[in-house]
């Protein structure tokens, strides 16, 4: 037996979309069965602004809500000039360092 489709949608995952849409407020509770089963939805309720509290049997466990876009400073390091410039100069380079350290150990 096949579900009758509503645009694209099982006529279950549609009346429930439709159902959290129409029950007013900005905060939607669903249980996690129908969650798993029409996440993509939810994502676009959750795009658009609203709420939406994932219940395990009758109890929230999960908030759905939108991530806020933040301006991201760029990492600022700080400057160790000085102190490379105190450093004393190497006098081999690193890779004959290494393979010299290497022989040592055997």
């Amino acid at each position: 037996m096949q579900r009758k489709r509503i645009d694209g949608y099982t006529c279950k995952a549609y009346t429930l979309l439709y159902s959290l849409k129409d029950s007013g407020g900005s905060m939607q509770k669903i249980n996690a069965k129908e969650a798993r089963r029409s996440i993509s939805r939810l994502l676009d309720l959750v795009k658009a602004g609203e709420e939406v509290i994932i219940l395990r049997r009758g109890r929230p466990v999960a908030r759905l809500t939108r991530v806020e876009e933040q301006e991201e400073e760029p990492v600022r390091f700080p400057d160790h000039s000085t102190l490379r410039r105190r450093l004393p100069s190497m006098k081999q380079d690193s890779a004959s360092l290494i393979r010299d350290m290497r022989d040592e150990r055997g």
